[in-house]
């Protein structure tokens, strides 16, 4: 369920009613609209539209743009992955949108692939590939030895933020002993680059935000929400 935020209030996507309800700062039911396109993932607005990872599988596009203006016209573009078959090109074309000044970034939850965007052609950039990084490496070799299966896939990346031209990726370490407690600081400019990696003190976190130097991270073994101060 994503959410996003225009001037005070917050709107959050219903996607068992395909819908996005508005409520005010103080939690009150304010309205509701339907919507053809939706995303579990992290979604954000610019420019009076709504941008979302979501795979059209007519077009073969992975980014979906809602224009709050009239809230119906739908337009899509960025590209996607193809993965050979019809079922998996739609559950793992999920992408985590992020927005960062002039440019917004697509992050894959099941691909090591991080993909640059501008808002005025709508164009990719570039890419950035972090399969070298050891976790990264030891996922990918796990996920390539388990059999394949077109209802399902294995995903690596939990969760997503940008915090002052930085992007962090919440890791999950996959095999026997799961565990996601690893993030991932990558510098976005001038280039991609990596930066730090983070050990948190749990076993299993599944999201997270940063404010300043502190990371606020929600444990999902103590269900509680853990603040963390970066070094």
């Amino acid at each position: 369920m994503g959410e996003y935020y225009i001037n005070d209030s917050v709107y959050i996507m219903d996607i068992g009613s395909k819908s996005i309800k508005c409520f005010s700062p103080d939690n009150n039911y304010i309205h509701s609209f339907n919507t053809e396109v939706f995303s579990e993932q992290r979604i954000f607005t610019h420019d009076n539209f709504l941008y979302m990872g979501s795979y059209d599988r007519d077009l073969k596009t992975s980014i979906s743009l809602l224009d709050l203006t009239n809230k119906k016209e739908i337009s899509s573009f960025g590209e996607s992955f193809d993965f050979n078959h019809s079922l998996q090109n739609i559950i793992k074309n999920k992408r985590d949108l992020l927005k960062d000044h002039e440019y917004f970034y697509a992050v894959s939850d099941n691909q090591p692939i991080i993909e640059k965007y501008d808002f005025i052609n709508k164009e990719k950039l570039e890419s950035f590939n972090y399969s070298f990084i050891p976790i990264i490496q030891k996922n990918i070799e796990f996920i390539n030895s388990k059999p394949d299966s077109p209802n399902s896939y294995t995903a690596f990346v939990r969760d997503s933020y940008i915090d002052n031209g930085e992007l962090y990726l919440l890791i999950s370490n996959q095999g026997a002993k799961f565990r996601a407690n690893t993030i991932l600081r990558i510098k976005l400019r001038p280039n991609f680059e990596l930066n730090t990696i983070y050990h948190l003190p749990g076993n299993i976190y599944s999201t997270f935000c940063i404010e300043n130097d502190t990371l606020y991270a929600f444990n999902n073994e103590t269900a509680s929400i853990e603040k963390i101060r970066r070094k």
